[in-house]
């Protein structure tokens, strides 16, 4: 029998625990030959074809431990634990589907928005075409003691026969076959226009496409959806396009910090030089992605050094900084220097007498600021400064900050 098959009838039951902590207990911390070798002698026989697909679980529910994305009693393959929804986030979700009386949801995964999802509707169905996974989610959903959610392990597509549903949450798969991330919608699976379609079948439905923050997107399809973007921590985690949902066009929103910004129109300012004394302000990343920067920095009465450059400046006297840190790093403008020049770069390095723990970074320049910092050498002294170089208009910049206190 097939290890699919064999994964599949014991990873949906609760006898998966006994066996996957004893794997669990076995393996080293850096698994080698050894402790395969040792696995093999500890499991089933029948159970020895899907050796390393185990040993992938119990790695993957390691790992989800150490991205803060696990459950008790759940486990994951390490693709799973990757591609998860942090708890966090599937909350923030899930927030929006709050009174729906059933929610199909496609694109299971392991289970973290069902989970979110089940503590808000009434009902779930979610689908997962994947054996391994789909068994893995029911496992996790029966550790979860959820009462209200079916998964169904079956492909999802515009042929699929759906009961009535007043919600809709999609998370398309967004790798190509060879594993590689893909860049375009044309390469989900499913297809954006099919979960479209179904959801066009009920007008009135809350529907949630979770995209990748960067990926091109059909323009006709954003025109019907209002697009958020997701930060946490410093990144961009996703896009999610969202329907009858109330949810601000190209608004930015940071779960765990429970914060939302919603620009008021998207027009860019023109660019003007940067001074001595100004502050820089550099975005958070999932502002950036939102493609709202100009109406950001508008609000917050800085000017971009480059219409196609994320750093805004702006005098102290002008800006709330306080409410601008809780989006942005924020920096003192110290020095401006025209152009790039490591002897000038090192000159100034002395003067300030900033240490190694000194920050490089860049936005439209095609070096690399590590390999920048190799060639320089500094203080020993307390003093953390931070080398910024930007494109302007007229060249580049390079400028010397000190992040604000």
């Amino acid at each position: 029998m097939p290890p699919t098959h064999l994964l599949a009838d014991i990873l949906s039951t609760p006898t998966r625990e006994s066996l996957l902590r004893a794997i669990d207990d076995a393996l080293s911390v850096e698994v080698g030959a050894a402790d395969v070798d040792r696995i093999r002698r500890i499991i089933p026989e029948h159970f020895l074809p899907a050796t390393t697909e185990l040993i992938d679980i119990v790695l993957g529910t390691r790992k989800a431990s150490k991205l803060g994305k696990a459950h008790p009693g759940w486990w994951y393959t390490v693709k799973g634990a990757e591609q998860a929804t942090h708890p966090v986030i599937a909350a923030d979700h899930a927030r929006r589907f709050i009174g729906c009386k059933h929610v199909v949801e496609v694109c299971t995964g392991v289970g973290m928005d069902t989970f979110a999802l089940a503590g808000v509707a009434e009902r779930i169905t979610t689908f997962e075409s994947d054996a391994v996974t789909a068994a893995l989610a029911i496992g996790n959903i029966r550790a979860a003691d959820l009462g209200n959610v079916e998964v169904r392990h079956e492909s999802f597509d515009g042929t699929s026969v759906l009961p009535v549903f007043d919600g809709m949450w999609a998370d398309p798969s967004r790798r190509r076959a060879d594993g590689k991330r893909a860049s375009g919608a044309k390469e989900y699976s499913p297809l954006l226009e099919t979960l479209d379609e179904v959801g066009k079948r009920h007008p009135d439905a809350k529907v949630g496409i979770k995209c990748g923050p960067g990926d091109t997107l059909p323009l006709d399809l954003l025109t019907k959806y209002a697009s958020e973007f997701i930060g946490f921590g410093s990144e961009c985690r996703e896009r999610v396009l969202w329907k009858n949902t109330g949810v601000p066009d190209f608004s930015v929103s940071l779960p765990a910090l429970n914060r939302q910004w919603v620009p008021k129109s998207i027009t860019e300012p023109l660019p003007i030089p940067v001074a001595d004394d100004d502050l820089l302000a550099e975005p958070h990343a999932a502002i950036i992605a939102s493609g709202s920067v100009g109406e950001f920095f508008r609000e917050h009465r800085l000017r971009p050094i480059h219409p196609l450059i994320a750093y805004g400046v702006g005098r102290r006297s002008d800006i709330d900084v306080p409410s601008l840190r809780e989006w942005a790093d924020v920096f003192d403008v110290i020095r401006v220097d025209n152009g790039i020049s490591i002897r000038r770069i090192q000159q100034n390095l002395r003067d300030l007498r900033w240490n190694n723990r000194t920050e490089f970074k860049k936005r439209g320049w095609n070096g690399e600021p590590e390999e920048l910092r190799r060639q320089l050498t500094f203080s020993s002294s307390n003093n953390i400064g931070a080398v910024i170089i930007a494109r302007t208009e007229t060249g580049h910049l390079t400028l010397y900050c000190k992040r604000t206190a």
